[in-house]
């Protein structure tokens, strides 16, 4: 196999070259999606701020990735940030790390990850997610 992306630990695991690159240094949460304007993209979430690489185009086909422990959740909106999209879902399993818990939230028909220490929210509770318009990753072809 070639070598697909070369550099930094840290940098090709903030900025993976392509979706093998990045699900191969860990965990990433991936929706298909459509670019709909230079910083918005049409996906499964409803239409997401999000970096538009150079290179993309509107009206190109994507699949979006986002690290689980970049997804900020909350009981309520006004405990979330700006600069990002807020989500509403529930939750819908926990599991316990030890430094951290991983949760699965449901969002409409989409299932997203999400890692924090925040250990507090149970199944079947409704949460807020934010989810930075930075920390979200494009890979052409959904």
């Amino acid at each position: 196999m070639p070598l697909l992306q070369a550099g930094k630990p840290e940098e090709i695991y903030k900025h993976p070259a392509n979706r093998f690159v990045s699900e191969f240094l860990g965990q990433m949460n991936f929706l298909p999606g459509r670019i709909i304007s230079p910083d918005r993209v049409e996906s499964g979430l409803g239409r997401l701020s999000v970096v538009i690489p150079q290179g993309l185009n509107v009206g190109e086909k994507v699949t979006l990735g986002i690290r689980p422990e970049l997804i900020e959740i909350k009981k309520s909106a006004r405990d979330l940030p700006g600069n990002g999209e807020l989500v509403s879902g529930k939750t819908t399993m926990r599991s316990f790390l030890g430094n951290s818990v991983v949760y699965e939230v449901r969002v409409g028909e989409t299932l997203l990850r999400v890692q924090t220490a925040d250990d507090t929210f149970s199944p079947g509770e409704q949460v807020r997610l934010y989810c930075p318009a930075d920390a979200w990753r494009l890979f052409l072809g959904s």
